[in-house]
């Protein structure tokens, strides 16, 4: 795995129900070290493999992380939480809607209004900041 660089890693439009591949092209340095170093310990090609070796099925990994926080951290988060996590905090930040839509395979303008944005409380102190004269 010496100069094992991923290029991207595909994920599913899950929010547009398209099953289309989404490909992530832009990882941060960080996640490529995890996922070379992942990789490096595992004796396949997956990153996350099951006992015998072969891909981890969705369900399975969903399962396991709802288990292991709970044990952990006494919540459950499905992966999921780390979708809508992310969005909101992009919203938070201003990041440009394109670029969040791109790395998160959400398509459709709507669904991200419908199911990903909140209105904050800091969300709205900034805004009437930004109105008062």
């Amino acid at each position: 795995m010496k100069g094992f660089k991923p290029l991207a890693i595909d994920i599913r439009a899950e929010t547009t129900k398209t099953k289309e591949k989404a490909p992530l092209s832009c990882l941060d340095e960080d996640l490529e070290r995890l996922i070379r170093q992942s990789l490096s310990n595992n004796k396949t090609e997956w990153l996350f493999p099951n006992r015998l070796g072969r891909k981890c099925t969705p369900d399975k990994v969903y399962e396991y992380l709802k288990k292991a926080s709970e044990q952990v951290i006494g919540i459950r988060i499905t992966p999921h939480y780390f979708r809508h996590r992310f969005i909101t905090e992009c919203a938070k930040a201003n990041a440009p809607i394109a670029d969040v839509k791109s790395i998160s395979g959400i398509k459709d303008n709507e669904v991200l209004l419908k199911y990903y944005s909140h209105s904050t409380i800091e969300g709205q102190k900034k805004v009437l900041a930004t109105t008062c004269l």
